[in-house]
C-alpha cells in the first residue's frame, strides 16, 4: 500500500525501489488486494521502518528521503538489519562515541546473535551500513564523524541516501534468505560464496544479479561466476 498523502516523487522512488528488489532478489511485492499481511508506505518525520515481519509494518518517509534511503528502509522490512550491529563490527570500525548524537546511540549497539544472524562476511558498501557522518552531533560540519574504518584499504562506507543500490553481499544474503518468494521464482538465487581472482576477493553471483566490477575468478558453483573485488578488496556493488 502507498498512501497518497506521499508526494509524486516520493512515489515515484518507492517503486523504482520496489523494481530494484525484483530484478536483484526472489522478493516480490504486489499491490494489497485484502491481504491481511501487507507493507504501507506511508508520511513520517523520517525514514524508518522496524525490522523484520508484521502482520502489518509500516515504512514511514519524510519529504527528504530518497531511493537509496527508500531501498534501504525496505530492507528493515525484509529483515535486514543495519551492518554496524553485527556481532564482528569491532573488527572492521571503531565507534567514535563521543561524536554520536544521544538519540541515534542504540543504532550502533551491537546486536546478540541470539537475534540476527551474520550472512557473509562484512560489508562496508552494504546498503544497510551508516554513513560516516549519519547520526553525527553535527553531521552537516564533517567534523565528528561517527566512526572510523580499521581494515587497511577498506572504503568508506556511503550514506544510504546517497546508495541507489543493493550491494553484491546484500544481494546474496536476501538469496539465502529468501530462496524462493510468493509470486517470484528463484531465479535470482545465488549461494554468494566467497570467490577469489589473483589477491582479490569476490563473490559468487548469477550473472543476471550483474556485477559493477569484472567477472573472473574461480571457486564458484556450476552456473554461478566470481564478481571479483576492486583494488580495495571488497566486491564492487553490483
Amino acid at each position: 500500500v502507498i498512501s497518497s498523502s506521499l508526494s509524486s516523487k516520493l512515489r515515484n522512488d518507492i517503486l523504482a525501489a520496489i523494481s530494484h528488489y525484483h530484478q536483484k532478489t526472489n522478493i516480490r511485492f504486489s499491490k494489497r488486494a485484502g491481504q491481511s499481511k501487507y507493507l504501507t508506505f506511508t508520511t513520517g518525520t523520517g525514514c524508518r521502518a522496524g525490522v523484520g515481519y508484521r502482520s502489518s509494518r509500516h515504512i514511514r518517509l519524510a519529504p527528504h528521503c530518497h531511493l537509496g534511503a527508500i531501498i534501504h528502509e525496505i530492507g528493515h522490512a525484509v529483515g535486514l538489519a543495519h551492518e554496524q550491529n553485527r556481532t564482528d563490527r569491532n573488527k572492521y570500525i571503531k565507534v567514535l562515541w563521543q561524536n554520536v548524537s544521544s538519540k541515534y546511540k542504540s543504532q550502533f549497539n551491537i546486536v546478540s546473535s541470539t537475534r540476527y544472524q551474520n550472512f557473509g562476511s562484512y560489508d562496508y558498501r552494504s546498503i544497510m551500513h551508516y554513513g560516516p557522518y549519519a547520526a553525527s552531533i553535527k553531521p552537516s560540519s564533517k567534523q565528528y564523524p561517527t566512526y572510523k574504518v580499521i581494515q587497511a584499504g577498506a572504503p568508506t562506507p556511503k550514506n544510504p541516501q546517497r546508495s541507489s543500490r543493493l550491494s553484491s553481499r546484500d544481494i546474496a544474503t536476501l538469496a539465502q534468505m529468501y530462496p524462493t518468494a510468493s509470486g517470484g521464482s528463484s531465479g535470482n538465487n545465488s549461494s554468494g560464496r566467497t570467490c577469489y581472482y589473483g589477491g582479490d576477493s569476490g563473490i559468487c553471483l548469477l550473472k543476471s544479479q550483474g556485477c559493477s566490477g569484472k567477472w573472473a575468478g574461480t571457486g564458484c558453483p556450476s552456473g554461478e561466476s566470481c564478481c571479483v573485488a576492486n583494488s580495495s578488496g571488497n566486491p564492487s556493488p553490483a
